[in-house]
């Protein structure tokens, strides 16, 4: 699958600081700090190309790049779910870059590969570029609130276990809870 970067990454956690302290039932605000630095590092633990989830939590714009167009049509974006394409640009023969139109292809769909865009009539000749056609989207569930449950109280219980003492069952690595409650379904699927 081809790399994609992301170019604007989410505005928010999936989890506030008061949803957390209130999960973990922490009623002082001394490691205010530290729980937000470890509700992001449990957030990029799932989310993204390289979180264990393989998808998006919250929308943030993802782009990925082609040297040409793709056999059969059909552009796999590698990050889901995808909410919108917000466009695909191409450099023609001249090397100027171009917009292809939305009428030229499908709305984001998704099959057992994952995401999808489906390419329609004929396209233009490209430039011999290994970034010729580049795609721009938006991937993720929406707001915090948008995002699955389960996803959300992995998220805090990740959290939990890496805040609490040794001596209290807290410390590196993912408790087996976490894996559970995310499911195998879960994993890599957009």
């Amino acid at each position: 699958m081809l790399q994609a970067v992301c170019v604007t990454p989410p505005a928010q956690l999936p989890v506030s600081l008061e949803a957390l302290k209130a999960a973990l039932r922490i009623d002082h605000d001394d490691d205010d700090a530290d729980l937000t630095a470890l509700i992001g590092a449990a957030t990029s633990y799932l989310d993204g190309r390289a979180g264990i989830l393989g998808r998006a939590l919250l929308m943030q714009t993802w782009q990925q790049d082609l040297p040409g167009w793709p056999r059969g049509g059909v552009i796999r974006l590698s990050l889901g779910p995808v909410r919108s394409v917000d466009s695909i640009l191409y450099r023609d023969k001249s090397g100027a870059v171009q917009t292809l139109p939305p009428a030229s292809y499908s709305s984001p769909l998704v099959d057992d590969l994952g995401p999808f865009v489906r390419l329609r009539g004929s396209l233009p000749d490209l430039a011999r570029e290994d970034d010729a056609v580049s795609v721009q989207w938006v991937a993720g569930y929406g707001a915090p609130e948008d995002v699955p449950d389960n996803i959300c109280r992995a998220i805090m219980l990740l959290v939990g276990h890496w805040y609490a003492p040794p001596s209290n069952g807290g410390g590196e690595g993912v408790p087996p809870a976490v894996r559970a409650m995310l499911g195998p379904s879960m994993m890599r699927r957009a």
